[in-house]
């Protein structure tokens, strides 16, 4: 004795509906995460530049200046904290904790989910 017809048909949507859902609900984390990390990895190239400055690379690519303006939502910091003679490290550590929350958030909820969303992994 198998199912009717209409039923057969509203399990397969809501099983349709429910992969729909699942799919926009991690891709539009996996995004926002995607984009947080892009936009936050940007501070590790200013303690690499700060330490090849100490090192004695004067390269041009890599100079504090050139940071500064290809990153202005980390440069301006940057630059009023060394105007101001105040120290940048405070500033890195604080970004570097955001993106290593971030991550954790993300790695977390996308564990959670595959419990929730997915309760079985085989089929």
């Amino acid at each position: 004795e198998g199912r009717s017809l209409p039923a057969s048909f509203v399990r397969k949507a809501l099983i349709l509906l429910s992969s729909v859902t699942s799919f926009m609900l991690i891709s539009a984390v996996t995004g926002f995460f995607i984009r947080v990390a892009v936009h936050g990895s940007a501070v590790l190239m200013f303690p690499m530049a700060i330490a090849a400055g100490m090192m004695g690379s004067t390269s041009g690519r890599m100079s504090m200046n050139v940071l500064t303006r290809s990153f202005p939502w980390i440069g301006v910091h940057v630059e009023v904290l060394r105007r101001g003679g105040r120290r940048l490290w405070p500033l890195f550590r604080s970004h570097l904790s955001f993106l290593f929350i971030q991550s954790f958030a993300y790695l977390s909820c996308n564990l959670a989910w595959r419990f929730i969303l997915y309760r079985k992994s085989s089929p």
